[in-house]
């Protein structure tokens, strides 16, 4: 813990020497920095170079709100399944269940006849869980629908404890039927 504060303190007092020689007051400095650490929090987990594009959806009328765009609901629905199977899968644990959702921030509207596309990435493993996020996006236009930064997924064991699954790493199938 103390070195991960050491390398903080140390990347603060960097950045704070950088901002003293444009002569930046503290308070841009301050600014500068919290538009630095969002920019690496977004950067991290919603690079859509590194997302995972699985599963494609087509809008139908059934999936529709009054307001006549897709249902919030039933798009959190495909959402935990599709979070649900890639867990399931790098886990290699059916008993896998959601933890946790962070946020949800619903960026655009989608209606009849979009497809959309669901993505999963891999944030962290834990000892008994796989940290996602995800993001959904119109197929055609590549226009964001809505993010998630953290979905927590956890490994049970027969009783519904949780379960040490004992990954690291992203494994793909194809590498697994090698072994």
């Amino acid at each position: 813990m103390f070195s991960k504060n050491r390398k903080l303190y140390s990347l603060i007092i960097f950045l704070w020497l950088v901002f003293k020689r444009r002569n930046q007051t503290l308070l841009e400095f301050l600014i500068g920095y919290c538009y630095f650490k969002i920019y690496l929090k977004v950067s991290l987990c919603l690079n859509v170079t590194t997302m995972n594009f699985h599963t494609r959806k087509w809008i139908k009328p059934e999936d529709l709100n009054p307001n006549g765009t897709l249902f919030g609901g039933r798009l959190l629905q495909w959402i935990d399944e599709e979070a649900a199977l890639y867990a399931i899968i790098q886990l290699e644990n059916p008993k896998t269940v959601t933890k946790y959702m962070s946020e949800i921030n619903f960026k655009s509207a989608s209606v009849k006849g979009d497809i959309i596309e669901i993505g999963i990435r891999a944030v962290k493993f834990g000892a008994t869980s796989i940290t996602l996020c995800c993001e959904v996006r119109n197929v055609m236009t590549r226009e964001a629908i809505i993010t998630i930064d953290t979905i927590v997924m956890v490994s049970l064991d027969q009783d519904g404890k949780p379960k040490p699954h004992g990954k690291s790493k992203i494994e793909y199938v194809k590498n697994r039927l090698k072994k």
